[in-house]
C-alpha cells in the first residue's frame, strides 16, 4: 500500500557555492571598459570609503595586496595628455572628491576639514563630470538619414503643409532609405492628404542620396541611373527588365536579350555594380560607441630584448578616465567613530571596498596573462598578418593562464587588443585548426585569408571553383574538403565562381 508522509532527513553532500566575492569577480571580468566605468561610478556613490580619481591625479591607486599594480596612473599617460590639452585646466582635474562627513568625524576641537564645511553643493563631483565630458566629446556621431533629408526638405519646400507632409514621409523611411509603407495608411495616421504625401514623396526621391524613397530595389537603381547615367537606355532596360538575370550573372542571356555583345553586357553590369542598393546605410542609425583596447601587444624594445625570449609583450592599455582608491578622509576617521551603528556600517563598506579592489586587480592581471599567451603564440601573425594566424582554443589559453575555460570566456568577451595588425577583438584569436601535412595546425581564419587571396588573384573570366581551391590548398599540405572551402567562402560573403565570372575581353 502506497503511503505519503513528510520526513526530516539529514544527508551529506558536496556542492559548489560561489561566494559574493567570486560572483563580483566574474561580473567585473566580463565587463568592457565603458561598462566598468559605469559600474565603478555607481559603487563609489554608495560606498563612502572609496573615491574615483582622474588618471592624472598623481597618487598610485590601491593594489589591495595584489601581485601587480595594474591600475598605475603611468599606464594612462596618453589619456592624461589628451585631457589636459583639451581642458587646459590641470588644476581642476587634481581636485579630490568632496563629501559631507557626519558630525562624529569632526576633529576634537569641532573644526573639521575645510572642504567639508564650506557649504558647497556636493551633488556634483567636478572630476567625475569633467572626465565624463571628455569621454562623451570623444565619441563621434554621424548625421542620420532623416536629419540629412530634413535639411534638403526645408531648403526646397516653403508651404507649411507640404513641409509637414514631407517630414511625415521622411520619418516613414526605413534604415535603407526605402519607403515600403502605404500612403493611404500614412495619410490616415498623420491626418494628411494622400495626394500631398504622394507629391512630397516624389520630391524626396530627387534628394541626395540618389535612390532614397524608392519602394523596391528596381526603383532604387532606376532613380540612381536617372541621376548618374541620364540617357543610358540600355542600362535602364537592363535594370527594369533583366534584374533577376543580372543578379544571377547570366551575362550571355542578357546579351542576347538586349542584342549586344557579352563585353557590352559586362560593361553595363559593372555600371550597375557601382550603384548603391541601400542608399540609407551610409548614415548613422544610432549613437556611435567608442572601441577602446584593454591591452596593448607591442614589440619588445631593442634594449630590453633577450635572446630566446618572446619578441612581443603585453602591457595594460586601460583607457578608463578614473581609478578607484580609498578615500583617506573616511578611512582616517573610521577608527575615531564612537557610534557603534556608524562603525558597523563603515566596517561593512570596508570589506566591500577590499573585495572590489582585489577583483579589479585580478581582472587586469587575467587580461594581461591572456594577452601574453596570445603574444607568444601568434608571433608570426603579429609580424606578417592574418594568413599566419595559428589555431588557438580557449581551453589552451585557460590552462596556460591557470583559469577555468568559462572564466576565460568571460574575460575575452567584448574585449579588444591593440596589436601591430590593428585593434582586434580578443575572441578573433580563438578559432579551430585544420590539419596540415607536417602535423601542425592551421587556423581557420588563416585558411580563409588564403582562400580570399586566391580568389582576388584569379582570372575573372575563368574563376576558381571551390574544388579547384581545395585541390590547391591540399597541394600546399592542407587537408581540406570542397564543402569546407564553400563554407569559408560563404562566411566571407564571397559569391560562387559562376557569379564571379566576367565576360568579354
Amino acid at each position: 500500500m502506497l503511503r505519503l508522509e513528510h520526513q526530516v532527513v539529514q544527508r551529506q553532500e558536496q556542492r559548489l557555492i560561489l561566494t559574493q566575492q567570486q560572483i563580483l569577480g566574474l561580473n567585473l571580468l566580463q565587463m568592457n571598459n565603458l561598462e566598468l566605468e559605469e559600474y565603478l561610478a555607481a559603487e563609489v556613490e554608495q560606498n563612502p570609503l572609496l573615491e574615483l580619481v582622474p588618471t592624472d591625479d598623481g597618487l598610485p591607486p590601491v593594489t589591495a595586496h595584489a601581485e601587480q599594480d595594474a591600475n598605475d596612473a603611468s599606464f594612462a599617460e596618453e589619456v592624461e595628455a589628451n585631457i589636459l590639452t583639451r581642458n587646459g585646466e590641470s588644476a581642476d582635474l587634481n581636485r579630490t572628491r568632496e563629501r559631507e562627513l557626519p558630525d562624529e568625524f569632526m576633529d576634537s576641537d569641532g573644526a573639521g576639514d575645510d572642504r567639508y564645511r564650506e557649504g558647497r553643493d556636493l551633488s556634483i563631483n567636478p572630476d567625475l563630470f569633467g572626465a565624463w565630458e571628455y569621454r562623451m566629446d570623444s565619441v563621434t556621431g554621424e548625421e542620420s538619414l532623416q536629419a540629412h533629408l530634413f535639411g534638403q526638405l526645408r531648403a526646397t519646400v516653403d508651404d507649411p503643409e507640404d513641409l509637414l507632409a514631407g517630414e511625415a514621409v521622411i520619418l516613414a523611411l526605413d534604415n535603407d532609405g526605402y519607403f515600403r509603407g502605404n500612403l493611404q495608411e500614412l495619410a490616415a495616421e498623420v491626418s494628411a492628404d494622400a495626394e500631398r504625401l504622394e507629391r512630397m514623396l516624389s520630391v524626396i526621391k530627387t534628394f541626395d542620396p540618389s535612390g532614397v524613397g524608392a519602394a523596391d530595389l528596381r526603383e532604387c537603381l532606376l532613380l540612381q541611373i536617372d541621376a548618374e547615367f541620364p540617357g543610358d537606355k540600355e542600362l535602364r532596360l537592363l535594370v527594369s527588365a533583366h534584374l533577376e538575370d543580372l543578379g544571377n550573372r547570366r551575362i550571355p542571356l542578357i546579351a542576347r536579350a538586349l542584342r549586344i555583345s557579352e563585353r557590352k553586357a559586362e560593361v553595363l553590369a559593372e555600371r550597375v555594380s557601382m550603384l548603391e542598393p541601400r542608399p540609407g546605410r551610409r548614415f548613422s542609425t544610432g549613437p556611435s560607441l567608442a572601441v577602446t583596447p584593454e591591452v596593448i601587444i607591442q614589440e619588445v624594445p631593442e634594449e630590453r630584448r633577450v635572446e630566446g625570449a618572446p619578441r612581443f609583450e603585453a602591457v595594460p592599455a586601460s583607457d578608463r578616465q578614473f581609478h578607484v582608491r580609498w578615500d583617506d578622509e573616511y578611512v582616517r576617521y573610521l577608527d575615531k567613530s564612537a557610534d557603534r551603528e556608524v562603525r558597523s556600517f563603515l566596517e561593512e563598506k570596508r570589506r566591500s571596498a577590499e573585495a572590489l579592489l582585489k577583483n579589479l586587480t585580478r581582472r587586469e592581471q587575467t587580461l594581461i596573462k591572456a594577452a601574453e599567451v596570445i603574444a607568444e603564440t601568434q608571433e608570426e601573425f603579429l609580424e606578417k598578418g592574418e594568413m599566419f594566424l595559428k589555431p588557438l582554443r580557449l581551453k589552451d589559453i585557460a590552462e596556460r593562464v591557470g583559469a577555468h575555460e568559462s572564466t576565460m570566456s568571460r574575460a575575452v568577451s567584448g574585449k579588444f587588443i591593440q596589436t601591430p595588425q590593428g585593434v582586434i577583438e580578443m575572441k578573433r584569436f580563438f578559432s579551430t585548426g585544420l590539419a596540415t601535412a607536417d602535423g601542425e595546425g592551421q587556423s581557420a581564419r588563416s585558411v580563409q585569408a588564403q582562400i580570399r587571396q586566391m580568389i582576388e588573384g584569379e582570372d575573372k573570366r575563368k574563376p576558381l571553383s571551390d574544388q579547384t581551391i581545395a585541390d590547391r590548398l591540399r597541394k600546399q599540405g592542407l587537408e581540406i574538403a570542397r564543402r569546407t572551402v564553400a563554407k569559408y567562402r560563404e562566411e566571407m560573403d564571397i559569391r560562387t565562381s559562376g557569379r564571379r565570372r566576367h565576360f568579354g575581353h
